[in-house]
């Protein structure tokens, strides 16, 4: 039995205005203007630390149940590469911002997102420590250029126990991190400006043992293949083509040489995106060949429990607290959990849900299955304030019964995407002729009255036959929930 064991390093660029050890933008502007000796790693410049990383940093351990840590250093971390200017990056070795954490993961089927298979998993993470980026290299046909703009941003690295036992189980979890990252605004993870990338270390545990439910350290003595971590994988796409690619190579590789994990016989792969396959790169290095040593420009960082309450108390409700709460209000599971994942979905549901009127479930319901692409992409671009205001009169409106339920499908037709043309396309529905729903009900009652017996002898289904002629009579504009409350009213 092959089973894949899989771990993730996750890097995650902190939404910060400046650099992390610099005052330098950390906007993406043109290339090499948000630069400095620090940055650029002239001899005495001296680094000093940006306050708000680090409550980025301790934001998401919180996210991910790590232990803060109240004393954390800096080292560096050294090797050779044409985008390191200083030869080395400021990194965290033995005592990170934050220390072993856990996350649940609702692991779903990614070729079958909808299935209901899905099922709650618990990963454990090794760290999150905060460390700068290097410099951006474009390589062109002859020659490499270097933007120096990405130099010094902050990232967040968060490593993730080798705990997932299937590409389903790792993509969740990939997933899960972005969407709390976006949910406590702590990374914009747009993965194409590089703001999020995934280093995956994958063996195949060979012994015929059940993985499932087992940690880390249940396991660990296990028989595996040599560990593999493949670089830079900048989206969910290459993550899971590149995971499936290499499970599969370690099988056939393992069923012809037998080779298993010791000590040292790791390697590192690249992902060739085109050829859909991982070539060598190079022996993986251990720590010591990084040749660590302390930062002796950054004094210890000193973290108090008034610093993580602070921070703790700002953070709000939890996407597992909201759909909890969701789902007590009714709304189904589906849109719930979309609304709990994307936080520019709730807060338009919490704004417009203030509304005591509303209906709850419809709104949920409205906002996932109508709304879902429309807001999360206008949240991005443009103030979306007055767009929820107009959005929310229209819907009290409906709820007041100045509109039905057809009417509100027709705005919703009408309206265009990313404008706030809400209150317009209202009016024109009011100030469209009034139908008299009652006189054409009271109408089809009394040249029925067979209909109206059935009705009365207990057969529900024949109130269909009304709410027919009258949406027939009113061109669909009748809402058939307020029909029915009529029918009941009448007979």
């Amino acid at each position: 039995m092959f089973t894949p064991i899989i771990g993730l390093e996750i890097h995650l660029q902190l939404k910060t205005k400046s650099k992390v050890f610099c005052k330098c933008s950390a906007s993406d502007n043109e290339p090499n203007t948000n630069i400095c000796p620090i940055c650029l790693g002239y001899p005495g410049a001296m680094p000093n630390l940006n306050r708000e990383a680090v409550k980025q940093s301790i934001r998401m351990g919180l996210a991910l149940n790590c232990d803060i840590a109240k004393e954390s250093n800096w080292d560096r971390k050294n090797y050779m590469y044409p985008d390191l200017f200083k030869g080395y990056q400021i990194s965290q070795l033995d005592s990170p911002i934050c220390g072993e954490g856990k996350l649940e993961v609702l692991v779903k089927d990614r070729k079958n997102f909808y299935s209901k298979d899905s099922y709650l998993k618990t990963v454990g993470i090794f760290r999150a420590h905060l460390e700068e980026d290097t410099a951006k290299s474009l390589h062109m046909k002859n020659e490499t250029l270097i933007d120096a703009n990405k130099a010094g941003i902050p990232l967040l690295e968060i490593v993730s126990k080798p705990e997932m036992y299937s590409v389903d189980e790792a993509v969740s979890y990939a997933k899960t991190i972005k969407n709390l990252a976006k949910w406590y605004k702590i990374s914009d993870c747009n993965l194409e400006l590089g703001q999020m990338r995934f280093d995956a270390n994958i063996s195949i545990c060979v012994d015929d043992i059940d993985l499932k439910g087992k940690t880390y350290e249940d396991w660990k003595g296990a028989n595996f293949t040599p560990i593999v971590e493949i670089k830079n994988l900048n989206s969910f796409r290459n993550l899971e083509a590149a995971l499936v690619y290499e499970i599969n190579r370690q099988i056939e590789e393992y069923k012809k040489t037998k080779e298993t994990y010791k000590p040292g016989n790791k390697e590192t792969r690249g992902w060739d995106d085109q050829k859909g396959v991982s070539y060598t790169q190079r022996k993986k290095e251990e720590a010591n060949e990084y040749r660590y040593i302390p930062e002796p420009d950054i004094p210890t960082l000193i973290i108090t429990e008034d610093d993580i309450s602070g921070i703790k108390d700002k953070m709000g409700k939890s996407p597992k607290e909201v759909f909890t709460e969701l789902i007590e209000t009714g709304v189904n599971e589906h849109a719930s959990r979309l609304i709990s994942e994307e936080i520019s979905l709730y807060k338009t549901y919490a704004y417009i849900s203030s509304e005591n009127k509303i209906d709850k479930i419809r709104l949920g319901n409205l906002i996932t299955n109508e709304l879902n692409a429309e807001i999360i992409q206008f949240n991005g671009y443009q103030n979306i304030d007055p767009w929820l205001t107009g959005l929310k009169q229209v819907l009290i409106a409906l709820s007041n019964g100045e509109i039905s339920g057809t009417e509100l499908k027709e705005i919703l037709k009408m309206h265009k995407i990313g404008q706030n043309d809400w209150e317009v396309l209202l009016e024109d529905i009011k100030s469209t002729e009034v139908i008299d729903v009652e006189s054409i009900l009271k109408k089809a009652l009394s040249e029925n009255p067979g209909v109206v017996d059935q009705i009365k002898s207990g057969k529900e289904s024949a109130k269909m036959f009304f709410v027919g002629i009258v949406m027939r009579e009113t061109k669909g504009k009748a809402d058939p929930g307020k029909l029915k409350s009529l029918l009941d009213k009448f007979i």
